[in-house]
């Protein structure tokens, strides 16, 4: 009768082997998991500052586009509004409300004014918007000067702003 020999396999892990692998893996995945969401925080702000930087630089180009062929400009409200004729012949209002910058207009045949944002909606729907502390207009320099703009999100967080910025009027 043949003697059958015993086959030892010393190539596997033993259990304590695995068991200290599962808990380093465990320790690395309560690391990473805890590091996922002050990434995803770090993110958002990110996002979030330079969607209000884009919103600064949209605001400031619809101004010029409103304000650089200006009549008849005249400012209303201690500082806070200016009203103009644009180059549509329009007689516009631009003043700093709470939920942003409007433009107000009274349509033909009516006594009630009609506002809008001036830049979209799409800003709003961020929860940004954009206010300015005082707009000045100089008869004799042709300047539009607007000061203290910032943009603001739901908490009246800064998130970008502008100290000065002028238009020159195109006479």
């Amino acid at each position: 009768m043949k003697r059958f020999a015993k086959i030892r396999n010393n190539g596997g892990f033993s259990l304590v082997e695995l068991l200290v692998a599962i808990i380093i893996l465990g320790l690395v995945g309560t690391v990473v998991a805890g590091g996922v969401p002050a990434a995803v925080g770090a993110y958002k702000k990110v996002v979030e500052k330079a969607n209000a930087q884009l919103l600064l630089t949209t605001t400031t180009n619809a101004l010029r586009n409103e304000l650089d062929t200006a009549s008849n400009i005249s400012e209303g409200d201690g500082g806070t509004s200016l009203s103009f004729i644009n180059s549509r012949n329009y007689n516009l209002k631009i003043k700093s409300a709470a939920d942003g910058i409007k433009v107000e207009y009274v349509e033909e045949g009516s006594s009630d004014p009609v506002s809008y944002l001036l830049v979209s909606e799409a800003a709003a729907s961020k929860n940004l918007r954009v206010i300015f502390a005082n707009i000045d207009y100089d008869a004799a320099t042709g300047t539009i000067t607007i000061t203290d703009m910032k943009v603001l999100n739901n908490e009246n967080k800064q998130l970008a702003s502008l100290g000065t910025y002028t238009i020159n009027v195109l006479r």
